[in-house]
């Protein structure tokens, strides 16, 4: 009974010695490399993130982790888009300056290390991301030179600059009391990521221009040359003047850091445009009632009843079986104005005749015609049948009063 817990005890010991020598057992296991093994750390970046346009500073270590001198160290500087080299010094803020992107180190000690300073520009058109710095180490060893490529992670801060692009009405032709929907696009031109994208119609100085589903659009985000498509649907009121007008949308957005921010106004035109409209608004004819074999002039009056002008405005009377002018040119009736179709003609009949009035116009909108149905009377002009009658009535007349003057004389 006595064994078992001496049993354990005794491995208990065990392990704990076991443990307590495992970093000095861990120590003797690693022997840093005979020959020189080396690597380069980066120091220091500034500023980070880095801004397209500016300069931007590295500092880098060449650590030699081995247990020999490194000797005749060449480190060269593979230039990657988008950082542009400036220069290079070997000690930080000195006046001196070495456009080689190759520098010769002629010695590193065994767990030594070297310092070099590199300066560059940032390429203005580099978009927000982590790009690669690489740098080549080649050393001569026993058999050769030996070459290896260390990177160092760089990241660029773009700034965002935002723009609209294809902008249109969903109507061609726009008119008072239309509904119709604005479109247009926001597009991320800049060279970093924008978010908390903004874009507000301004129409405080637009009172006839009415949203119908808010003045606003909001989009989280939108990455360097990203677009999104967005409307707002509108109403124009129907005492709105027929004329060109210009909506401006603002357009706002913040950088990824909320450090940056980009602000555009922009402003989308359109014309309003109005239908013209016509109608008979008086018939006059000269002489009141014209009689046949003599000439009359029938004159009809049209006014534009619309909101538009009409333009290129012609009256023809057909269907009249008799000669005369029975075509007009007006031009242009402006809105709530009127003008004259005047016809002259020579009726050779007489009755009741029915006639069509037609009018051809165009306004912002297009050509267009309207007819019209009427009637004109014209009386019989017979000289001949006037005499008899004339005669008759005298001759009538003259009986009547011969009569009358006999019987008096006779009664007396």
């Amino acid at each position: 009974m006595t064994k078992t817990p001496n049993i354990l005890l005794g491995l208990m010991v065990i392990l704990l010695i076991i443990f307590a020598s495992a970093p000095l057992i861990s120590a003797t296991f690693y022997q840093a490399p005979s020959d020189a093994n080396l690597e380069i750390l980066p120091a220091k970046i500034s500023p980070q993130p880095a801004r397209p346009g500016e300069d931007m500073f590295v500092k880098i270590n060449v650590e030699n982790y081995g247990q020999d001198p490194a000797e005749d160290v060449v480190i060269e500087l593979e230039e990657n888009y988008p950082f542009h080299f400036k220069y290079s010094n070997a000690e930080h803020a000195i006046s001196k300056h070495y456009t080689n992107t190759t520098i010769t180190i002629p010695k590193i000690s065994a767990f030594g290390s070297y310092e070099a300073f590199y300066y560059f520009t940032v390429d203005p058109m580099a978009k927000t991301g982590e790009y690669d710095l690489s740098f080549k180490i080649l050393r001569t060893k026993k058999g050769g030179t030996v070459g290896t490529i260390r990177y160092i992670k760089i990241f660029i801060e773009g700034t965002p600059d935002l723009i609209l692009t294809d902008s249109s009405m969903s109507l061609i032709n726009i008119s008072p009391g239309d509904d119709f929907t604005l479109k247009t696009t926001v597009k991320s031109v800049g060279t970093g990521n924008a978010k908390n994208i903004r874009v507000s119609l301004v129409l405080d100085d637009l009172p006839k221009i009415i949203p119908l589903e808010g003045s606003n659009r909001f989009i989280p985000e939108l990455d360097a040359g990203e677009s999104r498509f967005v409307s707002f649907n509108l109403k124009l009121s129907k005492d709105a003047e027929p004329t060109s007008y210009s909506i401006p949308l603002k357009l706002t957005g913040i950088d990824e850091t909320g450090n940056r921010s980009s602000t555009h106004t922009d402003a989308i035109g359109f014309d309003v445009h109005a239908k013209a409209k016509l109608s008979i608004a008086n018939i006059k004819t000269e002489p009141v009632i014209g009689k046949a074999n003599e000439e009359m002039t029938l004159t009809i009056r049209i006014e534009n009843v619309g909101e538009g002008d009409a333009k290129s405005v012609k009256a023809t009377i057909t269907d009249i079986p008799f000669p005369g002018v029975k075509q007009a040119f007006l031009g242009k009736i402006e809105a709530d104005d009127d003008s004259s179709a005047v016809f002259n003609l020579i009726p050779d009949k007489s009755g009741e005749m029915a006639y069509t009035f037609q009018m051809s116009y165009e306004d912002d909108f297009g050509e267009h015609n309207v007819s019209e149905e009427l009637d004109l009377v014209i009386e019989s002009n017979n000289n001949s049948l006037k005499t008899i009658v004339y005669i008759s009535t005298i001759f009538v007349l003259a009986v009547l009063g011969g009569y009358y003057y006999f019987k008096q004389k006779k009664e007396t």
